[in-house]
C-alpha cells in the first residue's frame, strides 16, 4: 500500500521497496531534467536516487528503499540504547552544512535500521531544489524537536508548536538534549550512560538554615516577615514583587532600617520616586519580554505550517511576528516565492537578494500586465533580472552585452540572444545560438528572415534572389527532416 505524506515542498510516496517526492515544478527554480544531475551522485547520508523526472508540471526523483530500514517514526519502541544510536546518526547529517545540498528536518524524511544506521530520503539542491536549508537556530530547535520526538513518543509538530515546554522528563540526558543549544551539546547529551526505563524522582535539597544571632522580639518579628516574603518571592510575578517591595518600604519608613528587596530602597521621598522609577523601567522590561514571546510564538507557528505545506499561513504567522532576524526573512521570502503571485515575489526580492534570479524567472513563466510591472520595478544586480528588463524594453544590444559578457551559459539568455541578433539582422549570430539551443522553431525563423531580406534587396536581380532562395528553402527541408528523423 502506498503511503502519501505531505511535505512543504510536495508529497512524498512511499511504499516497502521505493520511496518517490513528488515536487510541483512552480515551487523549484529547474528548467530541465539535467539540472538534477547532481543527485545521482550516491551519498552515505541518503537513499540513492534512482530516477529523476519531469514531466506535466511535476518533478518526480524515486529512491530506493534498501532491505530492512523504516521510517524513524516505526522506532518509538526500540530501547533507549538503540534510539541513542539513531539519534547519533542523525545528528551526523550536520555535514551537508555549507554544501550545495539540503534535506528536510522531518521525522518521515529519514529511515533506521536495526543496526541504527541512518538514511534520508530526500535530498535538495540550493537555490534550485526545495528547501534552502535554515543553518542556524532554526535547525538546531529542528533537530532537537526531532530527536525529542524519538525518545519521549511525543509528536514532532507539537513540540515544534509548544517550544518544548510539554516534555516529559524521563533521564538526564532528555533534560540536557531539551536544553541543548549547538550539535555539540547534543552530542554531549547523546553520550550520556542511560538506565532503561528507570525515573529518578527529583531529589528536593534542603538548604542548610544559617546560624541566627539573638534577637530582640521586634527583630525578630521583622525577620519572619522578612522570610516570608522571601519564602512567596518565586511565586510572584515581577508586578507582584514590587508590590512587596513597597509594603517593605513602608515598614522600613516606620522602623527607620535599610531593607534590600529586589532593589534597593531608602526611607524618604526621594527612595519611594526611585522605587517608582525602577517599577516603570521594569514594567517596560516585562512588556518587551512579553512582546519578544509573542513574536516567537508566532514565528515557531509560521515554521509549523511551513512543514505542514500551508504557505498562506505560514506568511501570515511570520509577517505578525514583527522585527524577524536575517534568517527569519530568507524563510520567509522563499514563502512568498511559493506563492507565486506578482505581489509575493516582489515581497521576497525586497527581503532575499540572493532569490532574485529565480524571482525574475518565475515572473517571465506567469507573463501578465502585473507580472511585467514587478519585474521591470525590481531593482537588482542579477544579471538574470537586467537581461529580462531589457527584453521587456526591446534593448537588443543590452541583451547582447549582458550575454555575451556574464550569461553565455545561461539558456534561456542565449535564447534572449539570439532573437535580439535575429531583430538586428544579424543572421550568422542568430543561426549560431539557435543551433546551440536546438531550437529547431527558431533555426527555422532566423532562415526565414534571411529569405524576406534577400527579396528586399534591391541590389540583386530577380534571378539572383530566387537561386538564393532555392538554397535556403533546401537548408530549412533539412533542418525539418533532421527533426523528424531524431524524434522517430
Amino acid at each position: 500500500m502506498i503511503e502519501r505524506i505531505q511535505l512543504p515542498h510536495g508529497v512524498l510516496l512511499q511504499d516497502t521497496h521505493e520511496a518517490v517526492m513528488e515536487i510541483p515544478l512552480g515551487m523549484t527554480n529547474v528548467q530541465e531534467e539535467e539540472q538534477l544531475s547532481e543527485l545521482r551522485k550516491e551519498d552515505s547520508f541518503f537513499l540513492k536516487c534512482i530516477k529523476q523526472e519531469l514531466t506535466e508540471g511535476k518533478i518526480y526523483l524515486s529512491y530506493e528503499l534498501p532491505s530492512g530500514f523504516r521510517p524513524l517514526r516505526a522506532r518509538n519502541q526500540e530501547s533507549l540504547q538503540k534510539k541513542q544510536k539513531i539519534a547519533k546518526n542523525i545528528l551526523k547529517i550536520k555535514q551537508i552544512q555549507g554544501t550545495q545540498f539540503t534535506t528536510y528536518i522531518h521525522p518521515d524524511n529519514i529511515y533506521s535500521n536495526e543496526e541504527g544506521e541512518v538514511k534520508f530520503v530526500h535530498r535538495g539542491i540550493r537555490a534550485l531544489l526545495p528547501p534552502e536549508q535554515d543553518n542556524g537556530k532554526e535547525f538546531i530547535f529542528q533537530m532537537k524537536c526531532l530527536l525529542l520526538s524519538l525518545f519521549t513518543g511525543k509528536s514532532f509538530f507539537e513540540l515544534l508548536e509548544k517550544n518544548l515546554t510539554t516534555i516529559p522528563i524521563q533521564n538526564a540526558f532528555i533534560e540536557k538534549l531539551a536544553k541543548a543549544k549547538s550539535f555539540s551539546e547534543m552530542e554531549q547529551a547523546l553520550s550520556m550512560k542511560v538506565q532503561e526505563r528507570k525515573q529518578v524522582p527529583e531529589k528536593k535539597i534542603k538548604k542548610p538554615t544559617p546560624a541566627v544571632p539573638v534577637q530582640s522580639k521586634a527583630e525578630k518579628a521583622t525577620a519572619i516577615d522578612t522570610k516570608v516574603e522571601n519564602k512567596r518571592i518565586k511565586l510572584e510575578t515581577p508586578v507582584q514583587k514590587w508590590g512587596a517591595a513597597l509594603g517593605i518600604l513602608v515598614f522600613g519608613l516606620l522602623a527607620g532600617t535599610i531593607i534590600t528587596y529586589l532593589v534597593q530602597v531608602k526611607p524618604g521621598s526621594s527612595a519611594l520616586a526611585a522605587s517608582n522609577q525602577d517599577k516603570s523601567q521594569l514594567k517596560s522590561q516585562l512588556e518587551q519580554a512579553e512582546n519578544e514571546k509573542e513574536a516567537k510564538e508566532q514565528i515557531l507557528a509560521g515554521y509549523k505550517m511551513i512543514l505542514a505545506g500551508e504557505s498562506e499561513e505560514a506568511i501570515k504567522a511570520l509577517e505578525a511576528a514583527g522585527d524577524l532576524s536575517d534568517e527569519e526573512k530568507k524563510v520567509l521570502a522563499q514563502q512568498y516565492v511559493e506563492l507565486n503571485t506578482p505581489e509575493s515575489l516582489s515581497k521576497a526580492a525586497n527581503l532575499d537578494s540572493e532569490l532574485h534570479g529565480a524571482i525574475a524567472s518565475k515572473l517571465v513563466s506567469l507573463n501578465t500586465d502585473d507580472a511585467k510591472k514587478a519585474l521591470l520595478s525590481l531593482k537588482s544586480d542579477s544579471p538574470v533580472v537586467q537581461i529580462e528588463q531589457a527584453w521587456l524594453g526591446k534593448e537588443d544590444d543590452r541583451i547582447i552585452k549582458i550575454f555575451s559578457e556574464q550569461l553565455k551559459d545561461d539558456k534561456r539568455a542565449k535564447k534572449l540572444a539570439a532573437h535580439s541578433y535575429l531583430r538586428q539582422e544579424k543572421i550568422n549570430e542568430s543561426f549560431r545560438l539557435a543551433v546551440e539551443l536546438k531550437d529547431v522553431a527558431l533555426q527555422i525563423a532566423v532562415k526565414n528572415k534571411q529569405i524576406a531580406m534577400i527579396n528586399s534587396d534591391g541590389t540583386k536581380t530577380q534571378k539572383e534572389k530566387e537561386e538564393q532562395i532555392k538554397v535556403i528553402q533546401k537548408e530549412i527541408e533539412n533542418i525539418n527532416k533532421a527533426n523528424i528523423d531524431k524524434k522517430q
